[in-house]
């Protein structure tokens, strides 16, 4: 009995906090936002329409946190026409074709070509549905969009959600052929012949018409879709923002302003969205190529008030068919300006003193994320193979592939053109119809993956859990197919894309895309991103990402 007590007063005791009065201390960071201006203060760059343009930022040698930092700029747009709206892509970080993260003696700690592609195809993935929707929701018109080149004060992210305020406004057929026909019931005109609705009974499809004015633009709940003609999205503010548009109606040509406000956190995996503070024995150069202008934003949809009777003044300016259709074209020009990276600097001098002590003794060895991509255009295939090797080349290990299949070439409306479904009423997919990945020459699924029974979609939902892509119907609007070796859902890849993972590259692998059938007559940009992790080893003396 006497050496049971004993024993058990050699065992660590569990004190309830109730009864634990021993001193504590908490140690945490203390982060100051530090404003950066690019080199040669340079925060007006004038986009050119097809070619990028380049801004650099210099990163100083402090300990900072990388992903809670924000770059920051307006957008601004020269004016249409009278009557015309401007239109810019919302869905992912369009404006930059390519970030780099470099030493001045060449290190890449990150470099991302086609980087509006990829975050286009992995932000909405990647980031939880609770972050998502605790985000400002942009409205259409002067809210988000502000007038004579000055942006207002909500801003772009880069996800944000369905803007659902501007929802009740209804799209109008004909009223010769509707005369009468209560709300939500009308049947469509696509050539409308009078732009006059005189009375409330001439209130017609409600909400969610097709409208052939927007060019390839499909309105739904007051979102604009970049999809076919007569093909519309979910009804929930949980399906993301697709364009940001200026469509109240203007009588007057007026510029018009967007400002970004980009978290680098969101820059999912890359270094950017590593968690931990760092800190870095020289200088390191931050490179942002702005992609072309024609690929960012465009013009198109005339646009009238229309008097519609007195009992509706609610509705007196509205888009109306009847109007003038000018096709989505580039807009006159535009500029990045007020341009500046707002740097997260720590401030706790005992964190500092710590991080700068272990990166002069042993040192600082992290495991981060990598992205490169590839882009293999396809001319009028119905089968095709696409394939990638890797090796210790490109990283330590393999997390995940995103594919997707983008209209070729596409540029103004058809820029971020990855939809894949005919129509509303139809199952045809409009571009990937049937395929099937392979790792090694061994098939990822047993059979071909038939995107009108909604293989695809079926096989995504456990990766898809939890994140913005809440229905197969938005899952087909931006279709993207992801790959993922980390054992978790694609939302909480940040946390664990810094944790060892992944399939090891010590030997060469060999990553395949066999797609079996394609819509007819249709060229595709197949565009592949590979999330790779490499070792970032930091000392008083060099950086190296191996």
């Amino acid at each position: 009995m006497t050496d049971t007590v004993l024993q058990s007063r050699s065992v660590d005791a569990i004190v309830s906090p109730s009864l634990d009065y021993s001193p504590k201390r908490l140690e945490h960071g203390q982060l100051t936002m530090t404003k950066l201006l690019p080199l040669a203060n340079t925060q007006a760059v004038t986009l050119q329409a097809t070619s990028t343009t380049e801004s650099l930022f210099e990163i100083p040698a402090q300990v900072i946190s990388l992903a809670e930092s924000r770059l920051q700029f307006d957008l601004d747009l020269d004016a249409p026409a009278a009557n015309i709206s401007n239109f810019v892509h919302a869905l992912g970080h369009v404006a930059i074709d390519r970030i780099s993260l470099y030493t001045r003696s060449n290190v890449y700690l990150c470099d991302v070509n086609n980087y509006n592609i990829y975050s286009r195809m992995a932000l909405p993935r990647a980031i939880p549905i609770e972050d998502y929707l605790k985000r400002d929701v942009g409205v259409a018109g002067p809210v988000i969009f502000g007038v004579d080149g000055t942006a207002v004060t909500e801003m772009a992210t880069g996800l944000q959600k369905c803007n659902s305020a501007a929802a009740n406004r209804p799209q109008y057929a004909d009223k010769s052929a509707d005369a009468g026909t209560a709300l939500g019931t009308g049947t469509f005109v696509t050539a409308p012949t009078t732009a006059a609705v005189d009375s409330d009974a001439h209130l017609v499809t409600f909400l969610n018409s097709s409208f052939s004015a927007y060019n390839n633009l499909v309105q739904q709940d007051g979102n604009y879709r970049p999809a076919v003609v007569n093909t519309f999205g979910t009804v929930s503010e949980a399906e993301p923002r697709y364009l940001i548009s200026n469509k109240a109606a203007r009588s007057a040509a007026i510029a018009s302003s967007v400002r970004f406000d980009i978290k680098l956190g969101d820059m999912v995996g890359t270094i950017f969205s590593i968690p931990q503070n760092l800190v870095f024995p020289e200088v390191l150069i931050m490179r942002i190529q702005w992609a072309g202008l024609d690929t960012i934003a465009f013009k198109g949809v005339s646009q009238a008030a229309v008097a519609i009777g007195a009992n509706s003044q609610a509705y007196t300016s509205v888009v109306h068919p009847a109007t003038t259709v000018t096709a989505a074209v580039a807009v006159a020009g535009g500029a990045i300006k007020n341009l500046n990276l707002l740097l997260a600097v720590e401030t706790s001098q005992s964190l500092i003193q710590q991080l700068t002590q272990q990166m002069r003794t042993g040192g600082i060895r992290l495991t981060t994320p990598f992205v490169f991509n590839t882009r293999t255009t396809m001319q009028n295939m119905s089968t095709a193979s696409i394939m990638q090797r890797l090796n210790r080349g490109h990283g330590k290990s393999l997390l995940r592939v995103l594919y997707s299949a983008f209209t070729s070439g596409g540029t103004k409306n058809t820029a971020f053109d990855n939809y894949n479904l005919t129509s509303q009423t139809s199952s045809v997919p409009s571009k990937l119809r049937e395929f099937y990945t392979l790792l090694d020459q061994q098939r990822l699924q047993q059979h071909n993956l038939n995107v009108a029974n909604g293989d695809d979609w079926t096989i995504q939902k456990r990766l898809l859990k939890d994140n913005v892509i809440q229905s197969g119907d938005v899952h087909r609007a931006n279709w993207v197919f992801a790959d993922s070796w980390t054992g978790k859902p694609l939302a909480e890849d940040k946390e664990y894309d810094f944790v060892d993972n992944g399939v090891d590259l010590g030997a060469e692998r060999l990553y395949n895309v066999m797609i079996t059938s394609m819509a007819n007559n249709v060229t595709l940009d197949h565009y592949l991103a590979f999330v790779v992790q490499r070792d970032l080893i930091i000392t008083s003396t060099m950086i190296t990402c191996q």
